[in-house]
């Protein structure tokens, strides 16, 4: 774990890609983030949001279209279930 000041882009960075190596996406996009603000001009650093936003969104697709498919197998379940 890096203990250092909050301002340390370096730090940031590192902590960053500590966590998007360990497939913690938020966190590295929370730090990704805070590295943008800190070098608002930095390519390498907003080409890794838009990679981490897209991860993150398809992940999220992908748990929506599991729950409603879920969702889908309850109630037919429900509705073909004899009613007592």
């Amino acid at each position: 774990v890096l203990n250092v000041s909050a301002g340390s882009l370096a730090a940031i960075r590192g902590r960053a890609d500590v966590a998007r190596r360990r497939g913690r996406d938020d966190e590295a996009l929370e730090g990704y983030m805070h590295a943008s603000r800190l070098a608002p001009n930095d390519p390498d650093v907003d080409s890794v949001i838009a990679e981490l936003r897209e991860r993150i969104d398809r992940r999220g697709r992908r748990t929506i279209a599991a729950l409603e498919e879920w969702l889908t197998s309850v109630t037919h379940g429900l509705r073909t279930q004899p009613r007592a």
